[in-house]
């Protein structure tokens, strides 16, 4: 008996729709790289019609946005591994069909980062993702305490020990001059070159997201093994304690780095220069958004228990099952608009136009999914990805 891809009747809603509900937040997140907002300097900023609004819009999208829907993303992608290890093992299949899976998704993963966007995530999704094989006969609650370790004392443990390699190359503000110059221009073949510049500037900068993402693809593989997705009736008690705690200490936490970011609480200004203070500050920094991360995603499940609810977050699910697609579409539009090998748009509108952008791709997004899964079985690069991984060109139509 072999595995075959997953059908309708076998998907679990809530676990699409909050993959769709962290897209959007995704989205929002990548736009300012999209709209090369994140390149410009204060000086550029401030000159924007719409500087008035930005100053109140980036510490909002960098309070509730920055960081928690790319972990809430990458959460499910470690509940989406166990859910297919369980298939696998049914059909008594080994793990080279995963991996042939996770091959294909690297290639995807360069391609992307080095042709278009060099924020790319699907390329350490696939690496680590290899690396799950290794930890998955664990325990449940070992695999959450490792993941947990993982994501929020290795990074400090290791600053600790080997010092900061960020330090050894410029930061942001330093590349952004030639960055802002290239995607502005006319050249692909530029484009791609200083993709491929801050790919490898990436790996310094911020060597840490290894840390990160394998820690939370346990998390998730942990969460997929508990069976609190699954039976969320059985779990509603769990869910309650993972709402209030990740909120209120996600929360607490947020505007504790928040304060301290925008200069607000002067007492910690001193912290990052000693090697203990940069380790508490990052220690503060993942746990406050992995909190956050957390209420989100017990938020949404409770949610989606209720028939009010439900009926709106439904349409999130179409975008969850596309998921690959609508990440890779998100990249072709942004740059396609705003890069100069498009339309060229810019930052000239600053947040505001990251805002309205957001809002008109997502819903377009929302709109589109539903089409086409009405119509047609997988996503067009889910499609391509699942024929190439059983080595069977998979029905399309319904």
């Amino acid at each position: 008996m072999k595995a075959t891809p997953v059908s309708d009747t076998q998907r679990l809603a809530v676990i699409d729709g909050v993959r769709g509900f962290a897209l959007a937040g995704v989205l929002l997140a990548n736009l300012r790289s999209y709209t090369l907002f994140e390149h410009l300097p204060d000086s550029a900023r401030a000159t924007l019609p719409t500087a008035g609004l930005d100053r109140l819009l980036e510490p909002a999208i960098t309070f509730f946005v920055e960081g928690k829907f790319i972990t809430l993303f990458s959460l499910l992608f470690g509940v989406g591994f166990v859910l297919q290890m369980v298939r696998i093992n049914q059909a008594g299949e080994g793990p080279a069909r995963y991996l042939r899976r996770l091959t294909l998704l690297f290639l995807i993963g360069l391609a992307h980062a080095y042709f278009f966007w060099w924020g790319d995530i699907l390329r350490y999704y696939a690496v680590i993702g290899a690396l799950l094989l290794v930890v998955a006969a664990l325990r449940t609650r070992t695999l959450a305490w490792i993941g947990a370790a993982m994501a929020l004392v290795a990074i400090p443990i290791a600053q600790l020990t080997f010092g900061d390699p960020s330090t050894s190359v410029p930061p942001m503000s330093a590349m952004s001059v030639q960055a802002l110059a290239t995607f502005e221009g006319p050249s692909w073949s530029a484009v791609v070159r200083e993709n491929s510049t801050l790919n490898t500037w990436s790996l310094f900068w911020y060597w840490g997201l290894v840390f990160l993402v394998a820690g939370r693809l346990m998390l998730g593989a942990a969460l997929g093994r508990s069976g609190w997705l699954q039976n969320v009736g059985a779990h509603a008690r769990q869910w309650q304690w993972m709402l209030w705690t990740g909120l209120v200490l996600g929360l607490s936490l947020t505007m504790l780095v928040h304060g301290f970011d925008y200069g607000r609480l002067p007492l910690l200004q001193a912290l990052p220069q000693y090697p203990l203070g940069q380790a508490c500050l990052r220690l503060t920094r993942d746990l406050a958004t992995l909190s956050l991360s957390l209420g989100y995603l017990a938020g949404f499940v409770l949610l989606f228990q209720q028939a009010a609810w439900r009926r709106w977050l439904q349409t999130l699910v179409p975008v969850g099952r596309m998921a690959l697609t609508n990440y890779l579409a998100q990249t072709l539009l942004g740059v396609g608009i705003f890069y100069g090998i498009g339309l060229g748009v810019g930052p000239r509108w600053g947040l505001v136009g990251v805002v309205a952008t957001w809002l008109l791709v997502f819903a377009a997004q929302i709109v589109f999914s539903g089409w086409w899964l009405a119509r047609y079985r997988f996503g067009p690069a889910e499609w391509a990805w699942r024929s190439l991984t059983y080595g069977v060109r998979q029905p399309m139509r319904r």
